[in-house]
């Protein structure tokens, strides 16, 4: 019973703790490819009533054969009520052997993540 009970105040913490992400602000990457271009956006949009001040990071990691590269851009912004916007455009060189992670995130003033999207490109530890 003791162990129910443990597990039960386990969980309960862990899904008050819980953020849920794009909820309120919503990152997007859009990402295409033309041959060996990949043209990435960073996409945000605020679903509120209220102007926000935010600020970004959209990172590009490659690894390849002999290639590894960490590409990141970060920028402050503000977004007002049910706006939409693009943050940073960057290209990339890739080819079908590179594994490419790509992630953007949201952060408020404080420093709180409010909205996220990943996207990995020719992952070979697929689950």
């Amino acid at each position: 019973m003791k162990r129910f009970y443990f597990i039960s105040i386990f969980l309960i913490s862990f899904l008050g703790h819980t953020q849920i992400y794009n909820k309120e602000i919503e990152a997007k990457l859009k990402i295409e490819k033309n041959n060996d271009l990949l043209k990435i956006t960073g996409l945000v949009t605020n679903k509120t009533a209220i102007n926000t001040s935010l600020h970004y990071k959209l990172s590009v990691i490659k690894s390849g054969n002999k290639n590894n590269s960490n590409n990141s851009q970060t920028g402050r912004f503000v977004l007002e009520a049910n706006e939409s916007k693009s943050l940073s455009v960057t290209s990339i060189n890739a080819n079908e052997k590179d594994r490419i992670i790509i992630l953007l995130l949201i952060y408020d003033l404080d420093d709180n993540l409010l909205g996220k999207d990943r996207h990995v490109l020719n992952d070979s530890k697929k689950k």
